[in-house]
């Protein structure tokens, strides 16, 4: 994978970040927005032969921020995506992640009330979907994904960045 010219792309755009500290949201957005018009203009495909499926919504984060960002950057290294909207209740999250048969669903958390929430949508998702979650409510109590089974925090845009750049879908890949 290390090979893939997209790879390298992104790469360089983590060095990029590594060296002079992670921009802000809106530039990242359009840093990703040019990673994905950089890989079209260049007819180069997804980083995997079957690019996974990432649904992300947010569970009481009203604006989305966090999960446009992540959603800009799964989509710039060829991921299909979804955005099923804000404050999305646990079952619409499940059905959407069955109904997309989704690898990975990301979901923002800014408050600690919602630890129930995340626990009753990671014992309802199907067990190969991976959930990543992030926000305020993880920095403040990291021990909140443990009890509540996140597979991955996305602790910064650069943090689920390189997740992804390494990330190998459940299913095994053909051709």
């Amino acid at each position: 994978m290390e090979n893939h010219p997209l790879y390298r792309k992104a790469a360089t755009l983590l060095e990029g970040w590594e060296s002079n500290g992670l921009p802000g949201t809106e530039t990242i957005k359009a840093q990703a927005r040019d990673l994905t018009a950089w890989r079209t203009a260049e007819s180069i495909g997804a980083l995997w032969q079957r690019p996974p499926v990432m649904i992300g919504t947010t569970i009481d984060d009203a604006l989305g921020q966090g999960i446009e960002v992540i959603l800009a950057l799964a989509e710039a290294l060829g991921c299909r995506t979804r955005f099923l909207g804000l404050r999305k209740p646990v079952a619409d999250i499940v059905e959407a992640g069955r109904k997309e048969d989704a690898d990975m669903v990301g979901v923002t958390v800014l408050r600690f009330d919602e630890e129930t929430a995340l626990t009753e949508l990671r014992r309802k998702l199907d067990a190969r979907i991976l959930l990543i979650a992030g926000g305020p409510a993880f920095r403040a109590d990291p021990e909140i994904a443990d009890r509540a089974g996140v597979d991955f925090v996305g602790k910064s845009a650069a943090h689920f960045l390189r997740f992804l750049m390494h990330f190998k879908p459940s299913l095994i890949e053909t051709q």
